[in-house]
């Protein structure tokens, strides 16, 4: 009789020492995954205004190379074209939620970069115009904020990626799938690093 208590009360122990890690684990989980969410949330923002201010810049650059009298108007034109689609867009509307508007946003951001870079190889074969100061200057701001922009994607794809990691294994998966948390899209670049897609996670 009295070992048969003992082992009852074994068990009983055992049990709920179970449950206390099983419920530490869960409340544990829980917390890692929001804040993960939190953070790859946080760093697609900072992608959003990287691209944001690519675009605010665009109008010095235009100015500037539209006084070049030299230089041929139909890339030109493309750009202006390219540039109205972006300023139309509303970035604010872009989030990781909707992947409508957010393959909408980077196609256009891309179509963007194509016509930039297109006018700027034209550019590169005009030696009277690649080489003045007024030219050089709005170069190098843009090379600037283009390195911001794939600074912001490669912060965001350790996030997105670490995120991922942690919702779609198990048995951390069970827990975000009851949350409603699942897998977020993030940024693949093509063989010329300048035009990133979306690589949705449906």
């Amino acid at each position: 009789m009295k070992g048969w208590f003992v082992g009852l009360l074994l068990a009983i122990v055992i049990g709920v020492f179970g449950i206390t890690v099983i419920s530490v684990w869960t409340v544990a989980t829980h917390a890692r995954i929001l804040t993960l969410e939190e953070r790859t949330e946080d760093t697609f923002v900072t992608v959003v205004t990287a691209y944001q201010k690519r675009i605010d810049g665009l109008p010095r650059f235009i100015q500037t190379v539209r006084s070049f009298p030299t230089l041929e108007k139909e890339p030109i034109a493309a750009l202006l074209e390219a540039y109205a689609k972006t300023t139309n867009a509303d970035a604010g509307a872009v989030t990781l939620g909707k992947p409508m508007s957010l393959r909408d946003f980077i196609m256009e951001q891309n179509a963007l970069s194509f016509s930039l870079y297109r006018l700027i190889t034209v550019i590169e074969r005009h030696l009277e115009i690649k080489k003045t100061e007024p030219y050089l200057i709005v170069r190098a701001e843009l090379r600037a904020q283009d390195e911001q922009i794939a600074a912001a994607i490669t912060r965001f794809n350790t996030e997105a990626i670490e995120y991922n990691n942690r919702v779609g294994r198990i048995p951390s998966g069970i827990i975000a799938g009851f949350m409603g948390k699942f897998k977020k899209p993030y940024f693949e670049f093509g063989k010329d690093q300048k035009a990133p897609v979306i690589v949705r996670l449906d």
